[in-house]
């Protein structure tokens, strides 16, 4: 099939990989969502016993309960919120956030909901008064940058359910599971399939690289859509000894020359006779 593959245009290929990260996300959110659900509902209700069950605005965020009075609130196996009503003396420790998969920072102006990404990295979910706004910030430090209370107006001022808030937090976490594992399908096989170029430049003397070059690149973006329901499955899987990226390039490279030498000898099934032949 793949020299039938490598004859089709770059922008159908690229439809193909399109529908794979688009299908195979779906589950991946489906499964996933069914793991962390029940620690988003037990987030909101400690959320609620601490904080009350609505946000007052009026130019400043404030819980229904206690609103003068920092604390810290743990939510187990997820994270914290630490509200400051005014400007801290000093931050928080690293200590007391570097194993958290999740944080929220509530000052009077804005209330930040970050998700750890990749190393330093946070995903940040900003509610202000008028707007919500996804970002990434770099160390946890930035996060905790204290903004001071707007002025007030009772013309524009809200009150938000502590319930609410959690299904939005909860449907930005979908989108962001959804985008990230999509993405991820879709741009790693056009990088891996280069690898490959490199790997049949260095290592393979009878392949035949005249006009060749560019059908092996999207024989190797092809051999990437077995990868994708590998690694989907393993991301379900939840099996946290495999790496996404090494799994998915594993399968990539492993079938992608397997792939190649097929697409030679059928290119050149006398020469290839003739060579098992002489050996």
């Amino acid at each position: 099939m793949f020299p039938a593959l490598a004859s089709r245009s770059v922008a159908r290929m690229l439809a193909y990989l399109l529908i794979l990260a688009v299908l195979t996300s779906i589950p991946v959110v489906y499964f996933a969502g069914k793991s962390e659900r029940p620690k988003f509902s037990a987030a909101g209700e400690i959320f609620s016993s601490s904080f009350g069950k609505s946000i007052v605005y009026n130019g400043s965020f404030v819980p229904e309960k206690d609103p003068d009075k920092a604390r810290t609130v743990l939510f187990p196996g997820f994270g914290k919120v630490f509200y400051f009503p005014s400007a801290p003396a000093k931050l928080p420790e690293k200590s007391e956030y570097a194993d958290l998969d999740y944080l929220c920072v509530w000052t009077p102006g804005r209330i930040s909901f970050a998700c750890r990404g990749a190393g330093e990295d946070w995903v940040v979910n900003t509610f202000d008064a008028s707007k919500i706004s996804f970002s990434t910030a770099h160390g946890a430090d930035e996060l905790f940058k204290f903004t001071p209370a707007g002025v007030a107006d009772n013309a524009n001022s809200f009150t938000i359910s502590s319930e609410s808030l959690f299904e939005d937090i909860y449907t930005a976490w979908q989108i962001r599971e959804f985008a990230s594992h999509a993405a991820a399908i879709f741009i790693l096989p056009l990088i891996y399939a280069l690898f490959l170029l490199v790997v049949l430049r260095f290592s393979f003397a009878k392949v035949t690289p005249e006009k060749s070059w560019f059908a092996w690149w999207k024989c190797g973006v092809y051999s990437a859509f077995p990868g994708a329901l590998i690694v989907t499955a393993v991301t379900i899987l939840n099996i946290d000894y495999l790496s996404f990226n090494t799994v998915y390039m594993s399968a990539t490279m492993t079938y992608g020359l397997f792939a190649v030498m097929r697409f030679e000898i059928w290119k050149n099934p006398e020469s290839y006779k003739k060579y098992h032949e002489q050996q």
